[in-house]
């Protein structure tokens, strides 16, 4: 972009100084729109691949999410979070997390991951 700035500037030069044609400064004028289109290309691509990625990573979490929930039915739930989890609800969405039970020993809040919610623990680190 900078390059692009640096030509624009010498147009503006060359029009203040009246030293350059019209037919000068409306080739150099093309060439910036040329380079802009060109600048704008590449971004769009960068932005597709960006696109791409993301939506992969989102089928791969989809597919994971997919083949916990088969894996785990309800009662499992209940077996899991005794062992290693904190059952805690949050007051602010009301939704029920699971914390796990080292995260909840060594700190004295945690950020509730569905509505930002801080959630103060009721123990002493």
């Amino acid at each position: 972009m900078q390059y692009l700035i640096e030509k624009i500037n010498k147009i503006e030069s060359h029009i203040k100084e009246s030293s350059a044609s019209s037919e000068e400064i409306t080739l150099e004028l093309i060439g910036i729109i040329k380079d802009m289109a060109s600048e704008i290309d590449t971004l769009k691509k960068s932005n597709e691949e960006l696109e791409n990625y993301i939506n992969s990573i989102d089928e791969d979490l989809g597919t994971m999410e997919a083949l916990f929930l088969e894996e785990v039915e309800d009662t499992d739930y209940e077996e899991i979070c005794d062992d290693d989890f904190m059952e805690i609800n949050c007051d602010s969405c009301k939704e029920t997390i699971y914390v796990d039970k080292e995260i909840y020993n060594n700190r004295k809040e945690f950020k509730c991951p569905n509505c930002g919610n801080v959630i103060e623990f009721a123990h002493e680190i």
